[in-house]
């Protein structure tokens, strides 16, 4: 009989990885079951999730990404000595 996973076992990791689809974008909810895989491609297999746990889960995600790549943003605007840069810098800026 094969083991079920559930929203206990998600995980939101900085360097995430999907054997199916590969790297994924930080904080992307995955889970492990002795490989790791992005949630839509467990539920492919093992996973199982209600409608209420998918939605849950999409709201961490979103959070944990948005506060993440803000951190980013402000990190590379750092870098470059700006803040609040609107549009794109052309190779002259």
């Amino acid at each position: 009989m094969c083991e079920v996973f559930t929203i206990k076992d998600i995980e939101y990791k900085k360097e995430p990885y999907c054997e199916h689809c590969g790297d994924l974008e930080p904080y992307t909810a995955t889970f492990e079951d002795g490989a790791s895989w992005c949630i839509w491609c467990g539920l492919h297999g093992d996973l199982q999730l209600t409608e209420e746990d998918k939605r849950h889960i999409e709201i961490i995600e979103t959070t944990k990404k948005i506060r993440y790549f803000k951190g980013r943003i402000a990190e590379l605007e750092k870098l470059l000595g700006v803040e609040g840069v609107v549009g794109e810098l052309n190779e002259e800026d």
